[in-house]
């Protein structure tokens, strides 16, 4: 939505300058637009954080995965049982975790490993790539 407004903000500038034949005019207008824009791109920058979901993962010593997600610190979901997808992608240095957590639905989970400490991460990739090769985390 914001994106919309910042492009239509910049499409009706663009507008009127074009139509403006008057140098300061067009300055002014140029000028005006150009708050506008960065006014909508700061408050967007400013809503991202509020945006992010926190994601838990639980492994099982059996390979069942167990997903919650979190709101903030004092708000915990409940967990639900997830499935490790065949297209998921496990690299030293990235996981895209692909996990179907109902029927249908699908959560693709992106692990980099500034996210947490790194001998958590690497216990991560060990255990995803174990529930890969084994065929584990089906939920039953």
């Amino acid at each position: 939505m914001l994106i919309g407004a910042s492009l239509m903000c910049i499409a009706a500038g663009i507008t009127v300058l074009m139509n403006t034949r008057d140098p300061e005019q067009s300055a002014a207008i140029t000028s005006a637009v150009l708050v506008m824009c960065t006014a909508f791109a700061i408050f967007g920058l400013g809503a991202i954080p509020r945006l992010r979901k926190v994601h838990r993962i639980d492994i099982s010593g059996n390979g069942q995965i167990r997903l919650m997600e979190t709101g903030d610190v004092d708000h915990t979901f409940d967990s639900d049982l997830a499935e490790l997808l065949p297209d998921s992608t496990i690299w030293s240095w990235l996981m895209i975790l692909r996990l179907r957590t109902g029927e249908s639905m699908r959560t693709t989970i992106l692990v980099l490993p500034d996210c947490m400490n790194s001998a958590t991460f690497h216990q991560l990739k060990v255990a995803c790539r174990w529930i890969a090769a084994h065929g584990a985390g089906r939920k039953s």
